[in-house]
C-alpha cells in the first residue's frame, strides 16, 4: 500500500499546480476528458458536471499509452527517453511488435472532477457518497487515501460526505476533485461511485427519485463486466451492452419494448455526442410477447414526443458540422411511425372487416392468421402486407402481384413465418373487401408510417393557414403530374414554407406534426428524383434538378456548407449554364466540384459515425454480414445526397467538355521518356508513403490529402477519385516534380476501369498535351533514359554533402539590414535583396530574424534536454519502425516546447528587447516565445525528417532560423512559380491563389485554388481553374516563419517541410464565392492576374533564375512575403 500512496502524491502534483479559474477548468474538462463526460440535471438551478479521466503509469510515474485506452491523442507521445528503448535487442522487438513497454508494475488512475452549477450562494452543497469495491453501485466508504479535502465519514460506515468547494471567481460554480489509483494485478479496482446530493442548511436531499446517482468505471478488459468486445468506454458502453442484451438474451422483446427502452436511453443516459449508438434499424419485430396495438401506440407516441423534445433543445447548433444531434434525431423520426390515430382501431377494424365480409375466424387461413398477428403484435410490416393484399385483389387475384409487393419491401415467406403469430398461407380472392382494406391501410399508416403524405398532410392542416393548406392541396392535386421537375418545385416550395413559418418550437404538438409532414415530403421528393433518374434530360434541366435537391438538403440538414453550396449554385451555376463558353464552364466546374467535396464529407461522416457501431451491433446480433457491412452506405442511398450525386455524374462530362479540360489533370509531368512499372492500388497514399517498393511501381490511389511523401521506387501516381485532389503546390505535388514522378488525376470512369483491370501488370505511361496514355508492356522492354529519379536523387545527395554548420550568431535578433547568409536561410536573405531591388509599387512586410544556432544556444541552457534530443536523433538514423520513428520525433518536439525563456541570459534578454521594439506587445511576449519554440520544433516534422534522410542529411545538420514578419491580412494570397511546373514551360508563369492566408494553399485543406498562367511574351493571362476551397484562413499581428539551412540545397524541394505560425493563431471562415470580386468582377480579375504575373517577371529578373514566390493582395496593394529558387 505504501507504493500507492507515494504514487498518488506524485501523480497529484500536476493537478494541484493548476490555478485556472473554475470556469476555464470546466471548459477544459469538457473538451479534454477522455473517459466520462456527463451532465446531471437535478433541478433547473442545480446541475452537476461529471468528468473522469483514466491514466496508466509505470513505476517511475511516467505515462503509459496503448490502443486499449482512451487517452487523448495529443498526449500520446509524452514519453521520456527511457520509454523509447535504447538497446539493440529491444529495437528488434520494437520493430516486430511496435511496443516499447516492458513488463513492469503498472498503476491505474481515475481522476474524477465534479463541478456543480448551483446558484444558492448562501447554501452549502455536500456530496454524500460511497464506492463500489466488489460490484457496481454498492455503497462502501472509500479508503482514507482516496478522500479529498473537506470530507467527513458518515455514521453507518457505508458513505462519506464531501463539501463542494466554492471558487471566489465564479461563486455559482463549485468543485470536488478525487483521485483513485491502484496497482494493476495487486490491488482491486474501484468499480463505481454512488452518490446523492445534500443542501446542508436546509437538510434537503436529492437521490434521483430513489435510484441514487452513479459513476460507473471501466475496468481492465479481461475483467470487464460486459462480455461483449469492442464496446465504447464509460456510460455509453453500458448502454450498448444493454441494447445487445435486450436483443440477444431477452426471452420477451417487442417493438413496444424497444420504443420504451429507446425513450429512456435518450432521455436519461445518452448525451448528444453518442446518439449515433441508437441510430439503427429494427431487427425481428417481436418474440414471446403479445402487445396490444394501443399499448404499442402509447410507447410510440412517448418515444416520438421525447425525440421531438430533444430536437427542440439541439436545433440550430454546430452549423459547421454535418450530422449534428438535431440531424440524427430528425433521421430517427423518419424510421419510426408517428403513432397517430387510435391504436385500438387496428385491433377492432380487422375484426369488423372479417364480420362484414363473412370471413371465418377459424384457424388456418390467411385472413385469420393476419388477424391474430394484428390483434397481438402489429408492426410496420402490416402496411406492406395490406398493400400486397390490395395488389392481389385489384389485379383479379394475381398472386404474383401479392409476392411482388412483399418482396419489394423485404418480406419473404420465411419472414412471414417467423412472426410470433405466423402467417403461412396465401390470401384468397375477396374483391368486395377492397374498399374496406383501403380504409384499413390508412389506419395502419396513421400508426406505423412516417411517410404517408396524404395522412400526414391532413393531420398537419389543423395547425396551418389557408395559404399553406392551398400549397398542400396543390401538391396532392398534381401527384401524377407528368412534369416531374415542376412537381418537385411544388414540394420544395411547400417544404420551404413549412420550415420558415411553421417550425415553431413553443408548440411541440404542432412541431411534431410539421416535422413528420416535412419528412414525408422529403421522401416523396426522393421518389420523384428516382422516377426520372434514368431519363436523359437537357443539360439545363439537370442543373435545375440539382438546384431543387440542394434546396431541400438545406431544409433537411443544419450544415452551413450546404447552404453556401446552394447559394453558389443559384448565383454562379444557374445564370451561366445556358451560355457555356469556356470561362463559364470553368466557373460551373468549381461549384460542381465543391458540391462533390461536400458529398464526400457526408459519406465520410456517415461512415465514421454510424458504420463502426452498425458492425459492432451486427456481429453481436449474429445477423448476416452483408446487412451490416453496407449499413451506412444504404443509409446514404436512401437520402437526397445519393440522388444529387447521380445528377452531378450526368452534369460533369458536359462541363468538362465545354471547359476543354479533358479526362486528366497532370500535376507532375514525370520523366520525358515516360514512366513504367507494376500497377498497384491503395486506398490512401498515406498508408504506403513509408513503404519502399521492391519493383518499380505505378500507384493507383483513391485518396491523397497533399501532405504525403512519395514512396521509394514509385514511378507514377494516379488519383482515381477526382472529387478532391491536391493543389499543384501541395507537398506531395512538389515532391513528385522534384523526383520526376508522374502525378495525375483521372476523371474518366472508363479509363479508371481500364487501369483497375491492369493491377498487377506492367504498364508504360506517358503524358502529353494534357492527356495521359497507358498500355501494358513487357517489363524487359528497353527504354531510352534521360534522367531517372535515382539519378536526380543522387545529384541532390552530392549537393547535400556540402552542407556546413553556420557561424555563431552576433546577436540573438537581427534587423533586416543585418541579414547575412551566414546567419539565416535564403527565405530571410531574399527579403533583404528584394528591399533593395523591388519596384516601389510592390510592398514588403516588416521583417526581422532570429538567427541560426539560437535554438542550439537555448538547448545549451537546458543540458538535460539537449542531451536527450541528441541521443534521440542518433536513434532515428537506425530506426526501422514507423511508429517508433514518430514517437521519437514527437518526443523531440515536446522537449523543444519545454525550453524556458531565461530573462537573466543576455541573449534571451536582447531577443525580448528587440521583439518588443519590433512591435510585439509586452503582454504577448510569452505567446511569442511559445510560437518561436513551435517553429523550432518543426525541425522534427515527420516529412522534414524523411526528406532530409533521403538525401543523406541528419537532423544534427539541420539548423533553424526564424523569420519574423508583420502579417499581411490577405484578401487573396498567391504563390507564383515563374516557370510553369505543370508543363515545364519557361515562357509561362504559373500562379495559384486563395482567399485569406496562403496556408490554405500549402496545407491539406480540401478544394482547389484559383489558378492561372501568365505568358511572359504576350503578358496575357489564362484562367485554368476557379477556386472552390470551402474554408479560408485569417490572421493578424505577427507571423514566425521557419527558415532552415536544408531548404536551400540546390535541386532540393524543401518548401513545406517545416512550419510557420501566426503568433496569435488563425481563424477560419466559410467562403461564399458568389460574393467574391475575383469571380464576379472581370476587370478586377484581369488586373489581379496581370499584376501578379508582372511581380513574377520582376523578381525572376532580379535573381536571373526561376523563383517560387509567396505574396498577398490587401486593400488594393500587392505584397511579397518571401521568395526562393524554384525547384
Amino acid at each position: 500500500m505504501e507504493s500507492t500512496n507515494n504514487q498518488n502524491q506524485t501523480l497529484d502534483t500536476s493537478y494541484h499546480q493548476h490555478h485556472d479559474p473554475i470556469l476555464q477548468r470546466l471548459e477544459n474538462l469538457r473538451s479534454s476528458s477522455n473517459f466520462i463526460k456527463e451532465e446531471i440535471v437535478v433541478r433547473d438551478d442545480l446541475k452537476v458536471n461529471v468528468f473522469v479521466n483514466h491514466y496508466k503509469y509505470n513505476q517511475q510515474g511516467q505515462p503509459i499509452y496503448d490502443n486499449n485506452h482512451s487517452t487523448k491523442a495529443s498526449d500520446k507521445y509524452e514519453k521520456t527517453l527511457s520509454d523509447i528503448s535504447s538497446d539493440e535487442e529491444e529495437d528488434k522487438n520494437d520493430e516486430e511488435n511496435d511496443d516499447d513497454e516492458q513488463d513492469t508494475q503498472i498503476t491505474n488512475k481515475y481522476v474524477v472532477d465534479l463541478i456543480a452549477e448551483f446558484k444558492d450562494r448562501a447554501e452549502d452543497l455536500v456530496l454524500h457518497w460511497g464506492v463500489g469495491k466488489k460490484q457496481v453501485c454498492e455503497w462502501i466508504a472509500a479508503d482514507d487515501k482516496f478522500l479529498p479535502p473537506e470530507t467527513k465519514k458518515w455514521g453507518d460506515g457505508k458513505a462519506v460526505q464531501t463539501k463542494f468547494m466554492v471558487d471566489s471567481t465564479t461563486p455559482d460554480l463549485r468543485q470536488i476533485h478525487m483521485d483513485f489509483a491502484w496497482i494493476q494485478d495487486i490491488e482491486p479496482a474501484i468499480k463505481s461511485i454512488s452518490y446523492v446530493l445534500l443542501e446542508q442548511k436546509k437538510n434537503r436531499w436529492y437521490n434521483n427519485g430513489g435510484k441514487d446517482y452513479h459513476i460507473k468505471f471501466e475496468i481492465e478488459p479481461e475483467n470487464h463486466p460486459h462480455k461483449h468486445k469492442n464496446l465504447p468506454p464509460g456510460k455509453i458502453g453500458d448502454v450498448v451492452a444493454e441494447i445487445i442484451q435486450c436483443e440477444v438474451e431477452y426471452g420477451s422483446w417487442t417493438l413496444m419494448h424497444r420504443y420504451g427502452r429507446c425513450k429512456d436511453m435518450l432521455r436519461d443516459r445518452i448525451d448528444q455526442d453518442n446518439r449515433d449508438h441508437v441510430f439503427t434499424k429494427q431487427l425481428t419485430w417481436q418474440k414471446s410477447y403479445n402487445t396490444k396495438p394501443k399499448d404499442l401506440q402509447g410507447a410510440q407516441l412517448s418515444l416520438t414526443d421525447e425525440i421531438v423534445n430533444q430536437f427542440v433543445r439541439t436545433a440550430n447548433k454546430n452549423r459547421n458540422q454535418f450530422l449534428t444531434s438535431a440531424d440524427l434525431l430528425r433521421s430517427m423520426l423518419s424510421m419510426i411511425g408517428k403513432g397517430a390515430g387510435n391504436g385500438q382501431r387496428v385491433r377492432d377494424e380487422i375484426l369488423h372487416i372479417m364480420h362484414a365480409h363473412k370471413i371465418s375466424e377459424s384457424a388456418g387461413h390467411f385472413y385469420e392468421q393476419w388477424h391474430q398477428k394484428l390483434h397481438n403484435n402489429t408492426t410496420p410490416d402490416d402496411i406492406y402486407i395490406c398493400e400486397a393484399l390490395l395488389a392481389y385483389l385489384k389485379t383479379g387475384g394475381q398472386m404474383s402481384e401479392y409476392w411482388k409487393v412483399l418482396t419489394a419491401n423485404g418480406i419473404s415467406k420465411e419472414r412471414l413465418a417467423s412472426y410470433e403469430r405466423k402467417i403461412t398461407t396465401e390470401p384468397w380472392y375477396k374483391p368486395e373487401a377492397i374498399g374496406s382494406f383501403e380504409e384499413y391501410l390508412k389506419i395502419l399508416k396513421q400508426m406505423h408510417s412516417s411517410g404517408d403524405l396524404e395522412i400526414l398532410s391532413n393531420e398537419a392542416k389543423q395547425h396551418l393557414g389557408n395559404d399553406t393548406k392551398g400549397m398542400i392541396d396543390d401538391v396532392m392535386r398534381n401527384y401524377g403530374d407528368f412534369d416531374t421537375l415542376r412537381q418537385m418545385e411544388r414540394v420544395s416550395s411547400l417544404r420551404y414554407n413549412l420550415n420558415q413559418n411553421h417550425m415553431t418550437f413553443n408548440n411541440q404538438r404542432k412541431l411534431k406534426d410539421i416535422i413528420f409532414l416535412d419528412l414525408a415530403l422529403e421522401g416523396y421528393l426522393r421518389q420523384l428524383t428516382e422516377k426520372i433518374i434514368h431519363i436523359e434530360l437537357p443539360f439545363d434541366q439537370y442543373i435545375r434538378e440539382a438546384a431543387i435537391i440542394l434546396s431541400n438538403l438545406v431544409l433537411s440538414y443544419q450544415w452551413e456548407e450546404l447552404s453556401v453550396c446552394k447559394e453558389d449554385w443559384d448565383k454562379l451555376v444557374q445564370p451561366n449554364c445556358k451560355s457555356m463558353n469556356e470561362d463559364n464552364a470553368r466557373k460551373l466546374k468549381s461549384v460542381v466540384d465543391r458540391v462533390k467535396q461536400s458529398l464526400g464529407e457526408v459519406n465520410d461522416q456517415y461512415t465514421a459515425l454510424i458504420q463502426s457501431k452498425a458492425e459492432t451491433l451486427g456481429k453481436e446480433f449474429n445477423i448476416d454480414q452483408y446487412a451490416y457491412k453496407i449499413f451506412a452506405e444504404e443509409l446514404i442511398r436512401g437520402t437526397l445526397f445519393f440522388s444529387l450525386s447521380m445528377i452531378l455524374k450526368k452534369i460533369d462530362p458536359h462541363i468538362r467538355n465545354c471547359a476543354h479540360l479533358g479526362d486528366w489533370l497532370i500535376i507532375s509531368q514525370g520523366r520525358s521518356h515516360g514512366s513504367r512499372g507494376y500497377v498497384e492500388k491503395v486506398k490512401h497514399l498515406e498508408e504506403v508513403m513509408h513503404h519502399s517498393y521492391q519493383k518499380r511501381t505505378i500507384l493507383l490511389c483513391e485518396k491523397i490529402s497533399g501532405e504525403e511523401e512519395v514512396p521509394d521506387n514509385v514511378q507514377a501516381i494516379v488519383l482515381v477519385d477526382g472529387t478532391d485532389y491536391p493543389d499543384v503546390l501541395a507537398h506531395v505535388s512538389v515532391r513528385a516534380r522534384n523526383l520526376k514522378v508522374m502525378f495525375s488525376v483521372c476523371f474518366d470512369d472508363n479509363k479508371i476501369k481500364e487501369l483497375n483491370n491492369l493491377v498487377g501488370k506492367h504498364i508504360f505511361m506517358t503524358s502529353e498535351n494534357h492527356n495521359v496514355r497507358f498500355q501494358e508492356q513487357n517489363p524487359n522492354t528497353p527504354i531510352t533514359r534521360r534522367a531517372s529519379s535515382s539519378l536526380i536523387l543522387q545529384t541532390i545527395i552530392d549537393n547535400a554533402k556540402n552542407v556546413k554548420a553556420p557561424n555563431d550568431f552576433p546577436k540573438s535578433f537581427l534587423q533586416l539590414n543585418e541579414f547575412t547568409s551566414e546567419h539565416m536561410g535564403a527565405k530571410s536573405n531574399n527579403i533583404k535583396v528584394l528591399r533593395d531591388s523591388l519596384d516601389k509599387w510592390i510592398e514588403l512586410p516588416q521583417s526581422g530574424c532570429i538567427p541560426f544556432k539560437m535554438m542550439e544556444y537555448t538547448l545549451g541552457l537546458h543540458p538535460e534536454i539537449q542531451q536527450e534530443i541528441d541521443t534521440l536523433i542518433d536513434r532515428l538514423n537506425g530506426c526501422k519502425s514507423v511508429n517508433k520513428m514518430n514517437r521519437i520525433l514527437m518526443r523531440c518536439k515536446d522537449l523543444v516546447t519545454k525550453l524556458e525563456f531565461n530573462a537573466t541570459d543576455s541573449n534571451h534578454a536582447y531577443l525580448k528587447q528587440e521583439l518588443l521594439a519590433f512591435g510585439i506587445p509586452a503582454n504577448d511576449f510569452n505567446i511569442a516565445w511559445k510560437t518561436i519554440k513551435m517553429v523550432w520544433a518543426s525541425k522534427f516534422n515527420e516529412r522534414a525528417f524523411l526528406a532530409t534522410k533521403k538525401i543523406g542529411v541528419t537532423l544534427h545538420s539541420v539548423y533553424m532560423a526564424v523569420l519574423v514578419q508583420k502579417v499581411v491580412p490577405a484578401e487573396y494570397a498567391y504563390v507564383i512559380h515563374t516557370s510553369n511546373p505543370t508543363n515545364g514551360e519557361d515562357s509561362e508563369i504559373y500562379v495559384e491563389s486563395c482567399l485569406g492566408m496562403g496556408e490554405a494553399l500549402v496545407s491539406k485543406m480540401p478544394g482547389q485554388a484559383f489558378s492561372f498562367t501568365y505568358n511572359k511574351g504576350t503578358q496575357q493571362s489564362q484562367v485554368n481553374a476557379y477556386p472552390n476551397k470551402p474554408i479560408g484562413i485569417k490572421a493578424n499581428g505577427y507571423i514566425f516563419r521557419s527558415d532552415s539551412n536544408s531548404e536551400d540545397l540546390p535541386g532540393f524541394a524543401g518548401a513545406g517541410l517545416f512550419d510557420s505560425y501566426p503568433m496569435m493563431g488563425t481563424s477560419e471562415f466559410r467562403i461564399k464565392y458568389n460574393q467574391e470580386k475575383l469571380i464576379n468582377d472581370k476587370q478586377f480579375r484581369e488586373n489581379f492576374m496581370s499584376n501578379v504575373g508582372r511581380i513574377g517577371m520582376i523578381i525572376e529578373n532580379i535573381y536571373q533564375e526561376s523563383q517560387d514566390i509567396e505574396g498577398a493582395y490587401f486593400d488594393g496593394k500587392y505584397h511579397v512575403v518571401q521568395t526562393r529558387p524554384q525547384v
